[in-house]
């Protein structure tokens, strides 16, 4: 605290209060947090003291991101690991003035610059910083493993309709069939020659809408699992890609149309909306919820069925628009498409995607409790290829991998 400040005597003056703030006069320094009283103390005694911290672990998570972004020389990843090649760094200055971050360790080894350039990267009114192409962050090699299908595989996949058994069978069937009718009126989308105007309406929604599900089983069943402190079989990850896939093929969709203030205002509805029913109906009743995605992935297969025919038809609104269409460079690196893939390919490999999903939660809505999980083994085939891929990408750019790739 300043005390020649404090106990300065103030200066009289005539002006009024609105002739000294119309003139810029400035205000006495506030208080030290630290001196405060009463619930003005406790959050100011908080934001003091984590502050700091909570700068400095985000430092210490992502350096290599923070390298290129401010430009300093946070030591690379070597042998002795990350966390080592920190070890050796000790702190001997951490200051963290609202967005302003400056760090210097005893060695000289790495220098953050001054506060201007620092909050660019940390505050969280910017931008996030990144340095990696999209292209190749789409790559699920190191994260959720997604199956490649081949060709025999994408001229396989069929439509199927499973018959109701149960009556929490037929209350989903008459669900889905109710809510099927009334987003045909809401997007304006009719099968026998569909606009794309009411296509892109159609996926934005439905594959915004199809990644809920999935994420949701698989938080009930990781949170079951800690409480029952019991395995789960394998079944969270099944849920946990299905989710994630879901959300590749929502990416893809905004890649090729562009989702308006009436799209963005329904996908936000029907996440509000339908997000609460599924979780409390996957509370009272988990295999009708798989049910019900069931059927919801059996129109999935219909619709993109339906748009991948019309699109190979000349003569409909989708081939005119979608014929010769390219596919996206995230289609391309999540499917391992051809440099010349079309828009159809990302099609087709979207659509044996969603009869996947389709059988997963089939099989879940009658597989008994505590059954181990049947596709644990395509799992780990999906990874074995993923593996073998990613090590051939590493060999052959080089020491740097994913990092040489994308800075060329």
């Amino acid at each position: 605290i300043d005390v020649k400040t404090r106990l300065r005597p103030r200066r009289k003056t005539k002006r009024s209060r609105r002739a000294r703030a119309a003139a810029f006069v400035p205000t006495p320094p506030q208080r030290d947090p630290m001196l405060r009283s009463g619930f003005g103390a406790i959050v100011g005694r908080a934001t003091h003291a984590v502050a700091p911290i909570a700068a400095r672990q985000a430092l210490l998570a992502s350096p290599l991101v923070l390298r290129r972004a401010l430009g300093t020389s946070v030591p690379e990843p070597h042998s002795s690991g990350l966390c080592g090649s920190f070890a050796r760094h000790s702190w001997t200055a951490f200051e963290s003035d609202h967005h302003r971050v400056a760090a210097s360790p005893r060695s000289g080894r790495w220098d953050a610059p001054d506060g201007a350039l620092a909050s660019k990267a940390i505050s969280k009114k910017k931008t996030a910083v990144s340095t990696l192409p999209e292209e190749v962050v789409a790559c699920h090699s190191w994260r959720q493993t997604n199956h490649i299908w081949s060709s025999s595989e994408l001229e396989d996949v069929e439509p199927s309709k499973h018959r109701p058994v149960t009556l929490s069978d037929r209350v989903a069937r008459w669900t889905m069939t109710a809510l099927y009718h009334g987003f045909n009126l809401v997007t304006g989308y009719k099968a026998e020659n569909p606009s794309v105007n009411s296509v892109a309406w159609r996926l934005i929604i439905l594959e915004s809408f199809a990644g809920v599900p999935g994420f949701i089983a698989a938080g009930f069943r990781h949170f079951y699992s800690l409480r029952a402190l019991k395995r789960d079989h394998g079944a969270i990850f099944t849920f946990l890609e299905e989710a994630e896939n879901e959300r590749m093929h929502l990416l893809v969709c905004l890649k090729m149309f562009d989702a308006s203030a009436v799209t963005r205002a329904l996908v936000v509805a029907a996440q509000l909306s339908m997000g609460p029913v599924l979780t409390a109906t996957y509370l009272a009743n988990p295999k009708m919820v798989h049910r019900f995605v069931g059927y919801l992935e059996e129109t999935a297969v219909e619709t993109y069925s339906n748009l991948i025919d019309k699109a190979e038809t000349p003569g409909t609104h989708l081939h005119d628009a979608w014929h010769d269409l390219p596919a996206p460079a995230i289609a391309k690196t999540y499917w391992k498409l051809a440099d010349d893939a079309t828009w159809l390919e990302a099609l087709k490999h979207i659509r044996a995607d969603e009869a996947h999903h389709r059988d997963v939660n089939h099989t879940f809505a009658q597989l008994p409790a505590g059954a181990e999980n049947p596709f644990i083994k395509d799992h780990m085939r999906d990874f074995d290829r993923a593996a073998a891929e990613r090590v051939q990408t590493v060999l052959m750019s080089g020491h740097g991998g994913v990092s040489a790739a994308a800075e060329k």
